[in-house]
């Protein structure tokens, strides 16, 4: 995680929070947790040093198992 309070927390760092997953607003996927958040480092920025555009990639960990197909018919 890049999160920079996690040493303060606990030696193995703090146990993330759950959280709730809007897909497009018609699917809620609930207790879900945040595992690892990575970017472009590359990325290009503005004259203040913000991101103008960049690929975020989550990885996250949920409490109930989900198929493909129940995400995509949701949108059919």
């Amino acid at each position: 995680m890049i999160s920079p309070e996690l040493k303060d927390a606990s030696i193995g760092g703090r146990i993330p929070e759950r959280v709730t997953l809007n897909i497009g607003r018609r699917i809620n996927i609930i207790d879900v947790a945040i595992q690892d958040i990575s970017f472009d480092l590359d990325a290009p920025r503005d004259s203040n040093g913000h991101f103008l555009k960049n690929t975020v990639n989550l990885q996250l960990t949920g409490s109930s198992i989900y198929n493909s197909s129940d995400i995509v018919r949701a949108f059919q």
